[in-house]
């Protein structure tokens, strides 16, 4: 489930100003939790130089006003979005940063040197960098930012297929995957940039090698087409973290659990053929990739085709793209 689905439904009526940040009305269950981490947004503020400012504002599973968004909100936490940025609800000057109450942080500098400049650096490359914000064909134009230019990807129709399993609803799904996926190719190109390379390891170590798929009840229709889609993005995943840690450290990489990994997302992903040395073509791929170079847009694109192709995960449509 995608954070801008589930944003507009968990903080309606809770007092947040789509105008600026200045103040958050602390209403029922949303907080405003910026000041506890004033320090580390300084810090962030400084390293990167810009006077940009954050919001950090907190969630809980109360914060659903009817039983399906409650769902929706059971949803993202499941695939582990429990923290993270909106810019539907930021503007040039300020960058809003959702938490979820229940976020299981694994330690603070890891939380502070990693995650939160992840984040914040969503909001950076668009206003200070001049990042195009990707998005999906179709999206409702209240989701676009107003601080940044927007550029649409994939066809306006068309169905995504698995293998040769339907993703039911997936045209919109896939194309944000790819494109998240892109923007955080590019944070990590910014915070390294600007030397954040201490703790990357231990954020690498702390998400847990589990089958995504076992997020989703097995009664869903269409479960097997998202089973294979959610490992075979895991795939992905896996591939471009060890491109990124070798880049990163090298021979100083953790290799015996970089390949503990590597065998638990294989072994999930065995139904797909000569998954082995797909997984080092992406390796291969993500190592060639230069985070500038998603200033244009049709890079994204190429990227895009050249994974997907690589997953068989396909786009059937009759448009050009």
């Amino acid at each position: 489930m995608a954070a801008s689905e589930i944003i507009p439904l968990i903080t309606k009526n809770y007092g947040l100003k789509d105008e600026d940040f200045t103040e958050v009305i602390l209403r029922h269950n949303m907080q405003d939790i910026t000041e506890k981490f004033s320090s580390d947004i300084k810090s962030i503020q400084d390293r990167l130089r810009t006077k940009t400012r954050m919001r950090l504002v907190q969630f809980n599973e109360l914060s659903g006003s009817d039983k399906v968004t409650n769902v929706m909100f059971r949803k993202l936490t499941a695939a582990g979005r429990e923290l993270f940025y909106h810019h539907g609800y930021s503007n040039r000057d300020c960058c809003v940063v959702l938490q979820y109450s229940g976020y299981k942080q694994v330690d603070n500098k890891t939380f502070s040197c990693r995650m939160l400049p992840h984040e914040f650096a969503h909001h950076y490359q668009l206003v200070d960098e001049g990042f195009p914000c990707i998005l999906p064909r179709n999206t409702p134009h209240e989701y676009f930012p107003s601080f940044a230019n927007t550029f649409e990807i994939g066809p306006q129709k068309g169905n995504i297929f698995v293998d040769n399993l339907l993703l039911v609803e997936g045209l919109s799904s896939f194309f944000k995957d790819f494109a998240e996926r892109a923007a955080d190719t590019v944070c990590e190109g910014i915070l390294i940039k600007n030397g954040y390379t201490e703790f990357l390891s231990n954020e690498y170590l702390s998400l847990a090698s589990v089958d995504p798929a076992k997020n989703y009840p097995q009664s869903i229709p269409d479960f097997n087409a998202i089973a294979k889609y959610t490992r075979r993005l895991s795939l992905r995943d896996e591939a471009e973290w060890h491109a990124l840690l070798n880049s990163v450290y090298g021979s100083a990489a953790p290799l015996n659990q970089m390949q503990q990994k590597k065998r638990q997302v294989l072994n999930i992903n065995r139904d797909l053929i000569g998954r082995k040395h797909i997984f080092n073509q992406i390796n291969e791929i993500s190592m060639r990739i230069n985070y500038i170079d998603f200033k244009n847009p049709h890079k994204v694109i190429e990227y895009v085709k050249q994974i997907s192709e690589l997953l068989n995960l396909r786009v059937k449509t009759e448009e050009n793209w």
